[in-house]
């Protein structure tokens, strides 16, 4: 009985729980049923649109309801879907807390643009085949494509470039990356520069007032050449001259007027109708120097047994035009007779016809009335049409001339004192001269021309032969420290005792040393002389004929001096016994001949020299 009892309780009491959690379950779904749905509550977006950059895309949300604004986290929860990629991307809302149901918002992630770089690729020209690699960059994940529009050049699709042998001028070549999910098309334009050959000066030279010489050897892939000339190193001065074809490969440039020290430099060009479409690059700057004078120099236009200067003369002409040098200045220095003897006081008129009609058949435009100066020497009678004792100015130099028989006495030691007073009065004429070129700070080189020597030799040992030239070099020693002094003679053929300082082709520079007679008054012959230095340029003007035996050399010479803004360039033209002749050297070791010279008197070889202006 009690068993009974017991089990209808406990059914009770299951029964009664069963109707609790039932009257729970309807509570809360009762409940759940009023709570608001998000379903029709506004969702706002930060951003809308985005541009794919590899990143997830998580806008800002703002949720309102009835015109309330909700809160993240306790009203509702968010959640994206395909945010990342280009397309459309998805904000889903979930009510929680006081709200319930879900909504939905899109946006929009569009395609990255897709930048292509690649750089332009320039190489110097080639006559063989050859493959470049082109590298390009690109920021999206597209496969690239390379393709060229020049039928010289072909892109593989690995983006090797196949270039013909020499190709010159420009490719254009496109790199194309095709759209991908996330990347829009992309491409780049891409120039292949192949420059005609880097060209260089050959030569760069003027040996004339009026024009200047350009050479250089013809370049690969260039239709033609460019030059330019300055005066400045940065060129922005320059004057441009185009030089049309490939073969063509010297230039003459015009200078007349334009002397001067100039920078040239030269590159090639490759164009097409007439327009360049590309060039190398400028080769290095050169000096290109037109000289403001071209100073020829000769002396004793004489003739002996084995040589006469109307035959020899025209030779050394020609090596100064196979030499392109053509002279503005010719300066004789004495001497002009066919010696068939010791024949003092040979009329020279038509001998100095003979010279310069010489110097107008080998020079176009020599104007020996501006030109040519004649110097008198001690065979010479007065009828030439010798230049005037003192100075001459030629613009870019100056000549100071003293003539044999009125200024510079040759055989001073027979005329005694009457010959030193000449010497004496010509010193001081130059002096007056030389110091007034000082005084107003005259730059240019003085060329000081005359017959007779300044040195100590054989002839001024036995016959008082320039005896007293001492004066005339105290006056140069002084005026060459502050003047641009050149003097020059002729008279001693090579021979006589001068063989010490080159014999025939004899040329001391400043700081070498020379000897200069140191005479007793009134005495014919010396065996005194005193060692000094020069301040000066000495040299002889250059022997054209008469030529003594000298075991310095015996060689038929004319000089000549390039003068330029900053400086004198010294060389010499020789001939040696046959028909032809060329350069020489401006000096020639010295060797002793006579014995009263000291024993360590000898000059010293010299091919050129260059004296700088002060």
């Amino acid at each position: 009985m009690r068993q009974t009892v017991r089990r209808l309780g406990l059914c009770t009491a299951l029964l009664l729980l069963c109707g609790i959690l039932l009257s729970a379950q309807a509570f809360a779904a009762s409940k759940k049923k009023s709570l608001p749905s998000l379903k029709n509550a506004k969702i706002t977006l930060e951003e809308t649109e985005f541009t794919y950059d590899g990143q997830e895309h998580t806008p800002g949300v703002t949720v309102t309801y009835k015109g309330e604004t909700l809160t993240e986290g306790t009203d509702y929860t968010v959640t994206y879907a395909k945010n990342t990629d280009a397309g459309k991307a998805t904000v889903k809302v979930e009510g929680t807390g006081g709200y319930q149901g879900k909504a939905q918002k899109q946006f929009t992630i569009r395609r990255a643009e897709n930048l292509v770089t690649a750089e332009d690729i320039v190489l110097a020209y080639s006559a063989e085949k050859r493959e470049v690699a082109l590298e390009a960059e690109q920021t999206g994940d597209a496969k690239l494509t390379f393709s060229s529009k020049a039928s010289g050049v072909t892109a593989t699709k690995s983006g090797t470039l196949r270039i013909k042998a020499g190709f010159t001028g420009i490719a254009n070549l496109t790199v194309t990356a095709p759209a991908t999910k996330n990347y829009k098309r992309g491409s780049c334009k891409v120039r292949l520069v192949v420059m005609p050959e880097q060209p260089a000066f050959t030569k760069v030279f003027s040996g004339s007032v009026k024009e200047a010489e350009l050479a250089w050897q013809a370049c690969g892939g260039s239709t033609g050449y460019e030059i330019e000339v300055a005066k400045r190193t940065d060129f922005s001065d320059a004057v441009t001259h185009k030089v049309s074809g490939k073969k063509k490969t010297a230039l003459t440039l015009d200078m007349e007027k334009k002397a001067g020290n100039y920078l040239c430099r030269i590159r090639s060009v490759y164009a097409k109708e007439k327009k360049t479409i590309c060039a190398s690059d400028w080769s290095e700057p050169q000096a290109m120097d037109v000289p403001l004078a071209v100073v020829m120099t000769a002396s004793d236009y004489q003739k002996n047994e084995n040589v006469n200067p109307k035959y020899i003369f025209p030779v050394l002409l020609g090596a100064f035009e196979n030499a392109h040098i053509t002279p503005s200045l010719v300066l004789f220095c004495g001497d002009y007779s066919h010696m068939g003897g010791n024949n003092y006081g040979a009329s020279v008129v038509g001998i100095l016809e003979e010279i310069t009609v010489y110097l107008e058949d080998f020079f176009y435009g020599f104007n020996p009335r501006q030109s040519l100066l004649f110097v008198q020497g001690n065979h010479d009678t007065d009828e030439g049409d010798f230049a005037e004792d003192g100075l001459h100015d030629y613009g870019s130099c100056l000549i100071y001339v003293m003539n044999t028989q009125t200024a510079n006495p040759f055989s001073q030691g027979e005329y005694g004192l009457q010959a030193e007073q000449t010497v004496i009065a010509s010193a001081g004429r130059l002096k007056l001269c030389l110091d007034g070129l000082i005084q107003r700070g005259e730059r240019r080189p003085v060329f000081i021309a005359t017959h007779v020597p300044l040195h100590f030799s054989q002839w001024t040992a036995s016959g008082g032969d320039n005896l007293y030239q001492r004066h005339f070099f105290d006056v140069l020693s002084e005026a060459g420290e502050q003047l641009n002094l050149v003097f020059l003679y002729g008279h001693n053929h090579g021979g006589h005792g001068d063989s010490s300082m080159g014999g025939g082709s004899t040329f001391l520079a400043p700081g070498d040393e020379i000897l200069i007679p140191a005479p007793v008054q009134g005495e014919t012959e010396t065996n005194r002389y005193t060692r000094e230095k020069l301040d000066f340029v000495y040299m002889n003007a250059g022997y054209t004929g008469y030529l003594v035996n000298n075991p310095a050399g015996t060689m038929s010479t004319c000089g000549y001096a390039m003068v330029y803004e900053d400086r004198v360039e010294f060389r010499r033209m020789g001939w040696y016994k046959n028909e032809e002749s060329g350069p020489a050297s401006l000096s020639l070791k010295g060797v002793k001949t006579f014995e009263r010279l000291p024993d360590d008197y000898l000059s010293e070889k010299r091919d050129s020299y260059t004296l700088y202006l002060n």
